[in-house]
């Protein structure tokens, strides 16, 4: 099997993972799908970046069963255009998986000529535009070296179209750029941050199946621990598996085409009835290609477990399994008041979270739940949604922190601090202050300068938090922001050079930069496109300073988002491979305009 081969195998692996995963089954089950389109560079330039080759144990690892149904998949290899491609596919039985991975053991070329990955992604986003409406989330993953290579300048003009019509479609890319380093990585980081995915970078091919398992988990934190298949009929047939302690929830997943009688042994070797006095819970859903069976154990004793499986029809049958574990599970505590006086009381709600949904799969009355709050430790009772109790502010006023604890025999989860107020009611500051000596201390003046103090605090505190946090506190730029025109390719028609320091202020940190260069230039005819975009400073959390091009620009009906970032650098190396649409590049950027016309920015210190 060839290395490319070898890394659509592993790219198919990720997607049956990722798109098939089953996170939570309740009474009414609904599964969770994904709708995935992969793209993978197969260029000349790919094949000195992996001379390790993929091990081909990445595709057996994840494509040998699917825990769910639903998910559609689709693949394509590119170069300077489609070379290949496996058209989206609805995954619902093994003939499916099967179909994908006949795609990767055959469908490749292994001989294209220059790179146009914005192409690649414009043409796997229309693939998942284009399937009919439905909940699966849409997610394009993309291998790539970075590298552009166009053989013709309307070749370099059409992918930077392609580029604007993925940066508006709102499906996250997920990129992997193998040995991509320096203006390379920042292009592919600045796709995926624009579409709210995110990019990894191996230094060769025999990384990328580590990464895959790291998107895996990202998306869905589940981790696939085991799969089997088995031919089960009239006699019992045994799967084998061990888990380890501290795992919160194990599913136990398989899929089937008539009735199964099931029977568990765990780690003492001894029969563990299926219900929830186990701390088990069995859901069994139909579909279209068959039975679905899940086996969900919550909090289980780690060591080794056979699940038995027999036909209650006795006739043959094929039998999918796979563990799914699950461990991304937090506590979140809410207060029936965050601000009390002192010795008033108040109730506490915790509850399990599995992302944004409530765990409620099993009883609570497994697992033990203490909040602390001022010394106090306070078992909470176990309910229907969770964990509740009764706590009692302190005395003393301040501000003091909450927490809740869950656990049981291997798992526990502390939640984080949640902050309580206790300060005296008004009623005792009338009070106290009626009492004072008529002519005594001049509180009036100690409380204006303590009112001063915190103000001036307050102001420092906020310049440090935004120096420290860098995007969303605009800087002044103290340079020449160079702008060229080009209203027909080739054609140039104007340059013009602005110093926008003086029309930066703390009360408009951007401006027009329409409306700039026409205070500038009032003779000159200056595009109204222009009017759309922002010229802005901004401090990355590194120090780094960047000017800021964002805004939007009308193309035809639609509007397009703008967002492009230039590096501020004394040392820039004027490296103008990617000067098209890049997103951080050695000095320039270039942006398509609606007309045709093409406009560069450069930015100059000084």
């Amino acid at each position: 099997m060839s290395r490319w081969k070898k890394i659509i195998g592993g790219l198919l692996a990720v997607v049956v993972l990722l798109g098939c995963q089953l996170p939570a089954l309740a009474e009414e089950t609904k599964t969770v799908a994904l709708d995935v389109m992969l793209v993978v560079d197969d260029t000349v330039s790919m094949q000195s970046n992996d001379p390790n080759h993929i091990a081909s144990s990445a595709l057996l690892q994840f494509a040998s069963s699917i825990p769910t149904v639903g998910s559609r998949v689709g693949m394509a290899t590119y170069a300077a255009k489609i070379l290949t491609q496996q058209p989206m596919l609805e995954v619902n039985s093994k003939a499916d998986i099967d179909q994908l991975i006949g795609y990767a053991q055959n469908g490749l070329t292994q001989n294209g000529h220059y790179t146009d990955l914005p192409s690649a992604l414009k043409y796997a986003v229309d693939q998942l535009q284009q399937l009919d409406e439905r909940d699966n989330p849409q997610v394009v993953i993309a291998v790539s070296d970075g590298e552009n290579d166009f053989a013709t300048d309307a070749d370099r003009q059409a992918s930077d179209e392609a580029l604007l019509e993925v940066l508006a479609a709102d499906i996250p890319v997920y990129i992997i750029g193998i040995n991509s380093s320096g203006s390379i990585s920042q292009y592919l980081s600045g796709i995926s941050e624009h579409t709210g995915g995110q990019a990894y970078f191996a230094e060769s091919g025999d990384q990328v199946k580590d990464i895959l398992n790291e998107i895996s988990d990202n998306l869905y934190g589940y981790i696939n621990d085991d799969s089997t298949e088995k031919e089960v009929g009239e006699k019992e047939e045994s799967w084998a598996f061990a888990l380890s302690d501290g795992i919160f929830e194990c599913n136990v997943e398989l899929r089937h085409s008539s009735d199964l009688t099931l029977r568990l042994e765990g780690p003492d070797g001894k029969e563990i009835p299926l219900n929830e006095e186990n701390g088990i819970a069995v859901f069994k859903t139909s579909g279209g290609d068959g039975l679905h069976t899940v086996i969900k154990m919550l909090e289980p004793t780690g060591g080794n477990y056979t699940l038995y499986m027999r036909s209650s029809q006795g006739h043959t049958q094929t039998v999918l399994g796979q563990i799914t574990l699950n461990n991304e599970i937090f506590v979140q505590v809410t207060p029936s008041a965050s601000e009390l006086s002192p010795g008033d009381g108040f109730s506490v709600q915790a509850t399990l979270m599995r992302g944004s949904e409530e765990y409620t799969d099993l009883a609570f009355d497994r697992l033990q739940a203490v909040a602390e709050f001022n010394g106090q430790s306070v078992q909470l009772t176990a309910g229907s949604a969770g964990f509740q109790g009764n706590l009692t502010a302190p005395d003393n006023d301040g501000e003091y922190e909450l927490t809740v604890t869950v656990s049981g025999k291997t798992f526990m989860r502390t939640s984080d601090p949640v902050k309580v107020v206790v300060e005296q009611s008004s009623a005792g500051v009338d009070s106290a202050v009626s009492n004072a000596p008529e002519k005594g201390f001049p509180w009036w003046i100690l409380i204006i300068v303590v009112a001063v103090v915190v103000v001036i605090v307050v102001i420092v505190l906020l310049k440090l938090r935004g120096r420290q946090s860098g995007k969303g506190a605009n800087i002044q730029l103290r340079g020449t922001l160079q702008v060229t025109y080009y209203r027909q390719p080739g054609m140039y028609t104007w340059e013009k050079y602005v110093a926008p320091g003086s029309y930066y202020s703390k009360r408009a940190p951007a401006v027009s930069l329409g409306k700039m260069l026409r205070d500038l230039h009032e003779a000159e005819e200056i595009p109204e496109e222009l009017d759309g975009l922002l010229v802005s400073g901004e401090m990355a959390p590194d120090r780094q300073q960047y000017v800021v091009l964002s805004g939007e620009m009308s193309f035809g009906d639609e509007k397009q988002p703008v967002y492009s970032r230039l590096k501020i650098d004394t040392g820039m190396s004027g490296d103008d491979q990617f000067d098209s649409f890049s997103f951080e590049d050695s000095g320039k950027v270039s942006l398509l305009l609606p007309s045709g016309g093409t406009i560069e920015f450069r930015f100059l210190l000084g």
